[in-house]
């Protein structure tokens, strides 16, 4: 029944480590999460808490930060690099390259990384069939060498871990 899934809803954000939310959000959840047409990306939110859904599984997480994806940040690769508008540090590459231009950025649309065994593919390709969330794909660190995109930083840490509900 309805009231048993709006129970095991709320039961699963707590057990998530956040507040419940009111009568009022939870209807929301249903009408515009739940049972909106498969190809939406409603998010939800309420205090300290972002729901959402991708691809039948609801993910919730705390608020996203704000994050420019127009940033190119250099980098040396000798040092971890923190990235501040993501809370996330890197650890140096082992990249095999010399005095060539390391650089961070971020996706804006049309990049492409050539993989082995399978040539060059669109970034747009690889993340729906890697399954990234949306809301992540522009917030994945891409390293560059010069103007060659040669990894996609924490694309396997996504990958390990899926949506629990």
């Amino acid at each position: 029944s309805e009231e048993k899934q709006r129970l095991l809803i709320r039961y699963w954000i707590t057990q998530q480590g956040f507040s419940a939310p009111s009568a009022k959000k939870l209807q929301h959840i249903f009408s515009d999460v739940i049972k909106t047409a498969n190809d939406k990306q409603p998010c939800i939110e309420w205090k300290g808490v972002e729901l959402r859904r991708f691809q039948n599984h609801l993910y919730i997480m705390s608020p996203l930060s704000k994050h420019d994806i127009t940033q190119v940040i250099p980098w040396q690769n000798e040092q971890p690099l923190f990235i501040p508008t993501l809370d996330i540090t890197l650890k140096p590459q082992s990249l095999g390259v010399n005095n060539e231009e390391i650089t961070i950025r971020f996706r804006q649309g049309g990049e492409s990384i050539e993989i082995p065994k399978r040539g060059n593919i669109s970034l747009k390709n690889l993340f729906q069939e890697e399954q990234v969330p949306p809301w992540m794909r522009g917030r994945l660190p891409l390293l560059y060498i010069g103007e060659k995109l040669i990894k996609i930083c924490g694309l396997d840490e996504i990958k390990a871990h899926p949506p629990t509900f």
